[in-house]
């Protein structure tokens, strides 16, 4: 019960409680991903696995609950049956759920780039690289790319220095005579530490980490207006530095279904030209799964421009190429699911007159573009 002179609060509560009761966290799924995996990113089959609901009760409540004279135990942690299950939905909940500040945007980009590479789950791995899509085209990413082989990139106490010194560098800006009470050195401005930050070659690990330091920074009280653009900007380029590694990473994944995946997802975020290199070097790919979404794309999108600096012949031969690649299929891959794959993105792109699944078809098309090329006025521009 709570106290008489807390029952105007406590009334006050409880509508929030019940407002609350249909509440969508996403940081509640971040909770979650957390408790089922460990350091190195295997499952856990032990931890307090929480509902949107009691994380709210339990995380953004309590303090005032235990104000208004209520108290409760905080949840222990039980066993967890199939953590790959419970993994599985909770990310499907962390794409789908809206974010609501800046730093639930970076906990999404960072969970999201760790699962995808990580998680023990082929299943997860392949959500979490096919969410990474759609985000990528919005933060502009860019082209999924790795790092360099022989990149040399900042140790785990690298990254933690320069998260402290730009930690440090808000403190200094937001209250610098406590700051000044403490001793030390003095503060870098906030600009000079996120250019340190900025700086940093970081793979996968350090970019999560650094990004987590940004995410909580960017929400602090007290900041001005530029300071904290400036740590936006630094949250946002470590965003699109994870969404580029991760995909690149899921690109070479051992799975095919992640790889498959991770082409739709690198498409959405880049556009079509990441797949060029793949149609002209299908042989590279031994998956039937990943070639086929390939062509699934090549169906619903055309091909991949030729490069805009090329004359018209030198593009109406990159095209050529291009078609022949789609054929060669029917030749060198015994699957049948390829076979038909290839017909239905010829009869897409090929501009050959006709649409058809009989590979006698395709196989006269291709004889007659042999014995007779076509030739391509220098104003032409091959289609898509």
């Amino acid at each position: 019960m709570f106290p008489p002179v807390h029952r105007s609060r406590a009334a006050a509560l409880l509508v929030f409680l019940a407002l609350g009761a249909g509440c969508k966290s996403l940081e509640s799924k971040t909770w979650n991903l957390s408790q089922l995996h460990d350091d190195g990113s295997r499952h856990r089959y032990h931890g307090a696995l929480q509902s949107d609901f009691e994380y709210v009760l339990r995380h953004d409540v309590a303090g005032v609950l235990r104000g208004a004279g209520a108290r409760f135990a905080e949840k222990g942690a039980s066993g967890i049956d199939d953590p790959s299950q419970r993994c599985l939905e909770n990310l499907v909940d962390l794409e789908r759920y809206p974010a609501k500040t800046k730093r639930e945007e970076a906990l999404r980009v960072e969970w999201l780039a760790r699962l995808a590479v990580a998680c023990p789950s082929r299943l997860s791995r392949e959500r979490a690289a096919l969410a990474l899509g759609p985000i990528g085209a919005t933060i502009e990413a860019g082209v999924p790319v790795g790092l360099a082989k022989d990149a040399e990139t900042a140790g785990a106490a690298v990254v933690s220095n320069a998260a402290a010194a730009l930690v440090r560098a808000v403190r200094g800006a937001i209250d610098p005579k406590a700051l000044q009470s403490e001793g030390g050195p003095p503060a870098p401005t906030i600009d000079a530490a996120c250019v340190a930050l900025e700086a940093l070659v970081l793979d996968l690990d350090g970019a999560r980490r650094a990004l987590a330091a940004t995410g909580e920074l960017a929400t602090v009280r007290g900041l001005g207006a530029d300071a904290r653009a400036r740590i936006e900007q630094v949250s946002l380029d470590l965003e699109r530095r994870l969404v580029r590694q991760a995909l690149a990473s899921a690109l070479k994944d051992p799975e095919p279904i992640v790889r498959a995946a991770a082409v739709e997802a690198s498409v959405a975020c880049a556009g079509l030209s990441v797949v060029d290199s793949m149609i002209l070097h299908f042989e590279r790919e031994q998956a039937p799964e990943v070639v086929v979404r390939v062509l699934a794309l090549v169906r619903r999108r055309g091909l991949p421009d030729a490069p805009a600096t090329l004359e018209p012949r030198a593009r109406a031969e990159w095209r050529d190429r291009q078609l022949q690649a789609l054929y060669a299929l029917l030749v060198t891959r015994p699957e049948s699911e390829v076979h038909v794959a290839a017909m239905l993105a010829l009869s897409r792109v090929a501009d050959a007159g006709f649409q058809s699944l009989r590979e006698e078809d395709w196989q006269a098309w291709f004889q007659r573009r042999r014995s007779s090329p076509a030739t391509v006025p220098a104003d032409t521009k091959p289609s898509s």
